[in-house]
């Protein structure tokens, strides 16, 4: 429908012959010429010009990633004469329409990936042999070159290699976990993910993305950066992930800023009076919650938990330095130190007492108080207020002085204290103005029989009431409180000193003292014992007493008494000797002692004149020295001796049975007798004496020596008319 002009490769285009030269396909088409004249025109019919070509691509097909599972279309565009066949290519390899088979021997595929034996499949081809190539559900063995040869009867033509790339779209193996962190402390989120690379990584933060900068690093990579966060980085953070085939998005983390507690106001120090209540507080800021814990000098207390801590009731024990320590999520900060002062109101331990002085001295009035110090001090006199001058001093002290008292000082004092947690005031305290006991008769010295009533007085003045305490040898009498002190019966232990006090509320008197002498009759301690002596020999009757000195002494023979003369002497004396004794001496011999409380006669004492045996062989005579060994048992009777002791006498041991052995000795006047025995060594014995041998006394007790020997001496041998000896273990 376009005339055409000459030109180019046209000519002749307004007459009878068209004319085109160096055909192209530009110059295929439908041609017609129109004939008009003056009268006329007429069109003649269509004339199509046709071009016999080879193919020609005009479209190459193009590169392509796509993501796994999906379909890749390949389109090539191609001219010339028709028909055209398609035929596509991977890798060199004809494809054929269906799923491509890899590693087995395949019609028209290619042996790639595992050995013959062993297969995969590929996409499923479709278009094989169409200009449009269709791969489904392609996997990254489809990955590869592709080709299409174009052919008509006039020739052929291969296209361009175009790639494809299979491509695994990202997936996250590992979500961003929330974060928890102090203010100012560095904080990252991190993301795991697979994919083919390059992966691509975008953070953002409440849904705007993210840009390196400030305190963010690392937000176009998988570990997002925050360093020293402010509360202003608080949010949720996400990361979104992809490639060329595809992205994906994380869950949302929560970055949560936690800020340490930090206290705004202090717990402060109180003073409380005891017994009332007490609130310390703390005031603090921070990321709730906030926990509280409240300490005693540094010990948590139980239960005091609170951003205030109370005491209903404050006790002394409560007084100390109390903190607390306040905790969240980020941190703790202790208080300082809020010291509890438990104020004490003034409470005495000991008030003024009352007071009794004598007239011109002088008196102290004391009080002592505990509480909290410091205390304020007044006194007053009969409720009136003191203060320091003239006799007074200390009246605002917890001392009060009253000095050169006069009978004015006499009254009521009472003692006012106050501190900050109160005030108390003494109950009174008297002071009296008194005289001092002074004695009018002193007790006198008295002397009495032993058994017999004895009273001793004073006389007194003072002021009432007079108390009075007896004493004897400067020691105080239960119970003689009286002005006069009786003795009903007295005893020998009654004798002394005695002295009484006298005392009253102005103080007491001593009086001089008064000695009492007991006078005690006489009487024995030890009376003269029977004697039995030789004719011609000395004997003495001794006694001892014990009474009040000084004695009588009396000696009677059958009641009569003696006197000293002819062989008699001591007859009044404690001691009677009798020398060169003569039958007219036996008898029954008393002794009469008195003294100023009495008299006493002794029980009689029997002189019984011994006449020896005659003897056989070593005769009497004076001994000397005599030397008795024996052997110690204990036997109580003696051996028989067959013979008076010579200078020695020889027991043999072994021809006597066992026993305690004696000896009897008679010696001249001025004989020591010397006994020797054998013992146990180191072992100590008693030597027994007796006139009788029924009745023992001890003697002497001496220990053996190392060799068992023991000695004793009898230096009273001399004034007996005869002795029996033995010995005897303790």
């Amino acid at each position: 429908g376009t005339a055409l002009v000459d030109g180019g490769n046209v000519s002749g285009s307004t007459t009878t012959n068209l004319t085109i030269t160096a055909l192209t396909t530009n110059e295929v088409d439908t041609y017609f010429v129109v004939v008009s004249n003056a009268y006329g025109s007429v069109t003649s019919a269509n004339a199509s010009v046709t071009i016999n070509a080879a193919p020609i691509i005009t479209v190459p097909p193009a590169s392509q990633n796509v993501a796994v599972s999906n379909t890749a279309t390949f389109t090539v565009t191609a001219s010339g004469t028709g028909p055209l066949a398609y035929r596509w290519l991977k890798n060199g390899v004809m494809l054929t329409n269906g799923t491509i088979i890899y590693g087995g021997a395949t019609p028209g595929g290619p042996q790639v990936g595992p050995l013959k034996n062993q297969t995969v499949t590929g996409a499923t081809v479709s278009g094989a042999t169409l200009s449009i190539l269709a791969l489904a559900n392609v996997s990254t063995n489809d990955s590869g070159n592709y080709s299409v040869i174009i052919t008509n009867i006039y020739g052929r033509i291969t296209s361009s290699v175009a790639t494809l790339a299979v491509l695994t779209p990202p997936r996250i193996t590992v979500q961003p976990a929330n974060g928890v962190t102090i203010i100012g402390t560095n904080m990252a989120f991190a993301v795991t993910a697979t994919g083919s690379g390059p992966l691509n990584f975008q953070w953002f933060k409440n849904g705007l993305p993210l840009a390196d900068g400030g305190n963010i690093s690392g937000s176009r990579t998988n570990i997002l950066k925050i360093s020293a966060p402010a509360m202003a980085d608080a949010g949720t953070y996400s990361v979104v992930i992809n490639n060329l085939v595809g992205s994906v998005t994380s869950t949302g983390a929560t970055l949560t800023i936690l800020i340490p507690p930090v206290i705004v106001s202090q717990p402060a120090g109180q003073s409380i009076v005891i017994s009332n209540p007490v609130t310390l507080s703390v005031s603090a800021t921070g990321t709730a919650p906030l926990r509280y814990q409240w300490r005693k000098a540094g010990v948590a207390i139980a239960g005091a938990t609170n951003a205030a801590y109370s005491l209903a009731t404050v006790k002394t024990t409560d007084a100390a330095a109390y903190s607390v320590v306040i905790t969240n999520l980020a941190g703790s900060v202790t208080s300082s130190n809020a010291t509890l002062t438990v104020l004490l109101p003034p409470v005495f331990t000991l008030q003024a007492t009352n007071r009794a002085v004598n007239i011109g001295t002088n008196t102290v009035f004391r009080a002592t108080i505990t509480g909290t110090a410091p205390f304020s001090f007044q006194w007053f006199k009969d409720g009136q207020t003191l203060a320091d001058g003239g006799n007074i001093s200390g009246s605002t002290s917890n001392v009060l002085t009253l000095s050169v008292l006069t009978t004015n000082a006499a009254g009521a004092y009472s003692l006012a204290v106050s501190n900050a947690a109160g005030l108390i005031t003494s109950s009174n305290a008297w002071l009296l103005v008194l005289l001092p006991p002074v004695i009018v008769a002193q007790p006198a010295s008295l002397s009495a029989v032993v058994s017999n009533a004895v009273n001793f007085s004073v006389v007194a003045a003072g002021t009432a009431p007079l108390h009075y305490q007896w004493r004897k040898g400067g020691a105080a009498i239960v119970g003689a409180t009286n002005a006069i002190y009786t003795i009903t019966s007295a005893r020998t232990n009654d004798a002394g000193i005695f002295s009484v006090a006298v005392t009253n509320l102005a103080g007491s008197v001593i009086s001089s003292n008064a000695t009492l002498t007991v006078l005690v009759p006489p009487a024995f301690t030890k009376q003269a014992g029977n004697r039995t002596v030789g004719a011609g020999s000395n004997t003495v009757f001794t006694a001892t007493v014990t009474g009040t000195a000084p004695f009588q002494f009396q000696w009677l023979k059958h009641g009569t008494p003696l006197t000293n003369g002819a062989n008699i002497s001591g007859a009044q004396s404690n001691i009677l000797t009798i020398t060169s004794i003569t039958r007219k001496n036996a008898g029954a011999y008393s002794l009469a002692v008195t003294n100023l409380a009495g008299g006493i006669v002794s029980s009689n004492a029997v002189l019984t004149l011994y006449v020896p045996p005659s003897s056989g062989g070593g005769g009497g005579g004076g001994i000397d020295n005599v030397v008795i060994s024996t052997k110690v048992g204990s036997g109580l009777n003696p051996p028989a001796l067959k013979s008076l002791p010579t200078l020695s006498l020889a027991i043999a041991p072994a021809t006597l049975p066992t026993g305690t052995y004696a000896a009897k000795v008679a010696p001249n006047s001025g004989s020591i007798v010397t006994l020797t025995a054998s013992g146990m060594a180191g072992a100590n014995y008693i030597l027994q004496g007796s006139a009788d041998c029924i009745h023992w006394t001890n003697l002497q007790t001496n220990g053996a020596s190392a060799q068992g020997v023991i000695q004793f001496i009898d230096p009273d041998a001399a004034t007996l008319p005869a002795r029996f000896y033995r010995l005897a273990a303790p």
